[in-house]
């Protein structure tokens, strides 16, 4: 069903609705989106925003609590697998196990890898249903996660651990042959790692070594803040993404099947998406945050969009019907409903 006609707009006809009452009419009559066109463009934009914000807070919130169990349960494991944990006066790290480098290991879903000083990280396939893991060096600690973004692979890593003057990236980096996408800006990790170094150092006893148990409980506490930090901003990126990229397709969609939405202009039609695309955000940002197995928030959010987009225009068709002069008539003998 084709929207109703849009026009384009006189300046002087604009309105300032209060927030308040915007959002009531896109979640409780879609069918006004429509007169939303009379807005100025930037608070479709400023309401979009506030969405996408709230969708990645609540997801990263929501999922939060098995991210923090998976942390807990790993973090013990990992101290009992490495058996102690030795810090030398270079600032560089070593283990009792594994004693012989390279070397793999895995635990509910993670992998780990272990490697000489100095190599660059190079995750490859090994059979392995893993997608998320460390790298080890003496020099460097990497957590990595590989996944697929709109069906192309992507891998992303964090340093957690450099020794003084490390290299944190080199070009030779890749993740299952993907080159890496970091997730700190660049020239960060020197600042960052020099905190973590001397927190370090007040926790290792005399020998600079630390026991496999009381590296769990530094990890522990240590992985509380940083993990919640790690996965608002993992969601508030990930859900900004996959919203621009779904919305700027819509919108080209539009404009070059010459919609009526195009009549109003490009800013206009880009503030319509934005505005229908608010309920859609905040239902599958909720969805997410529900931590589900079943879909990502990409689809959730373009099917949503759908559903809103085709109950948007019942409901303005419905409006329009209700307001028509003409009295009601029987259809025609072959007539569809649809068209009286």
């Amino acid at each position: 069903m084709n929207p109703p006609p849009v026009l384009p707009i006189d300046p002087s006809s604009r309105t300032r609705e209060p927030w308040g009452r915007i959002l009531w009419r896109l979640f409780f009559d879609p069918g006004a989106i429509f007169d939303l066109l009379k807005e100025a463009p930037w608070r479709g934009l400023l309401l979009l925003f506030l969405a996408l914000t709230a969708a990645g807070l609540l997801a990263g919130a929501g999922t939060f609590p098995g991210r923090w169990q998976e942390a807990r349960d790993w973090s013990s494991w990992l101290g009992q697998e490495l058996g102690e944990v030795r810090l030398s006066p270079k600032g560089e790290l070593s283990w009792n196990r594994p004693d012989t480098l390279p070397g793999t290991t895995r635990h509910n879903g993670w992998r780990v890898d272990f490697a000489p000083p100095g190599q660059s990280l190079a995750v490859n396939r090994q059979g392995g249903p893993e997608s998320r893991g460390l790298w080890l060096t003496p020099d460097r600690v990497v957590l990595w996660e590989s996944d697929e973004l709109f069906g192309k692979p992507t891998a992303r890593a964090t340093i957690l651990w450099l020794g003084p003057g490390r290299e944190a990236r080199a070009t030779a980096d890749t993740i299952f042959g993907q080159p890496v996408s970091w997730t700190s800006p660049a020239g960060s990790e020197a600042f960052v790692m020099e905190t973590i170094r001397s927190e370090l150092r007040s926790l290792f006893p005399a020998g600079m070594t630390l026991p496999g148990d009381e590296f769990t409980a530094w990890a522990r506490q240590n992985l509380l803040v940083c993990l919640l930090i790690w996965n608002e901003f993992r969601y508030l990126l990930d859900i900004g993404i996959a919203t621009l990229t779904c919305l700027t397709i819509f919108l080209f969609i539009a404009l070059i099947m010459r919609s009526p939405l195009a009549a109003a202009g490009f800013w206009r039609a880009a503030s319509f998406h934005a505005f229908a695309a608010v309920p859609p955000v905040l239902v599958a940002g909720l969805y997410t945050a529900l931590d589900l197995p079943f879909l990502s928030y990409q689809p959730v959010f373009c099917l949503s969009f759908l559903a809103y987009w085709i109950l948007a225009n019942r409901f303005a068709e419905a409006r329009r019907r209700n307001q028509d002069p003409r009295p009601p008539r029987r259809p025609k003998p072959g007539e569809d409903f649809g068209d009286w």
